[in-house]
């Protein structure tokens, strides 16, 4: 597992005194959003909990394997280099009933079917992409549904095998029904 202040350090995002002129970071749970924000202080900048009077360190607060979250910059954009271990074995993990924010287990773009979201997954299971995650500046989200016969576009096109999982995007899934073992086999790498 990886902390907030490992994943996002403070020194490549704009601290500000109030949530609503920092760098953000947002993670989807229970339906609503937990927002951190960049606290700027004498004693340097720090991740704290919106809606938190103390303004405790949130620094260490754990992203778990397969959590997604979005990253709100408020002004330019970060990029942010990242050193580790390519997993090498299946990504095994579950998915609650109801909308949640995920991310994928592997560095490559996937498709459904590559992350394994046949097995387990109930008919109307649904998934979310962000438009501007393609186009910088787009608003709104491109949707796919799970129907009888695979993971259908809106307009009805088949995308069960569409490499629509970019690396380090997270996506929302809405799920009728949880699923207690999401195995994510391991991709073919080129």
């Amino acid at each position: 597992h990886w902390t907030v202040r490992e994943l996002f350090p403070a020194s490549s995002f704009n601290a500000g005194s109030t949530s609503s002129e920092a760098d953000r970071l947002l993670f989807f749970e229970n339906g609503k959003y937990r927002v951190l924000w960049l606290l700027a202080s004498n004693a340097g900048a720090r991740w704290v909990a919106d809606g938190d009077a103390s303004l405790v360190d949130a620094g260490g607060t754990l992203v778990k394997p397969g959590e997604g979250l979005l990253v709100h910059k408020r002004v330019g954009s970060v990029t942010l280099p990242y050193v580790g271990q390519v997993r090498s074995w299946s990504f095994i993990t579950s998915a609650k009933a109801g909308t949640q924010l995920v991310s994928s287990g592997y560095l490559v773009a996937l498709s459904p079917a590559q992350r394994g979201m046949s097995t387990g997954f109930a008919i109307g299971s649904r998934v979310q992409l962000w438009k501007g995650d393609a186009a910088p500046g787009s608003t709104g989200y491109e949707s796919f549904v799970l129907q009888a016969d695979g993971w259908k576009d809106e307009s009805g096109a088949l995308a069960t095998d569409t490499a629509l999982f970019e690396p380090f995007r997270a996506s929302f899934l809405t799920l009728p029904a949880p699923i207690t073992r999401w195995a994510q086999p391991l991709p073919s790498l080129p």
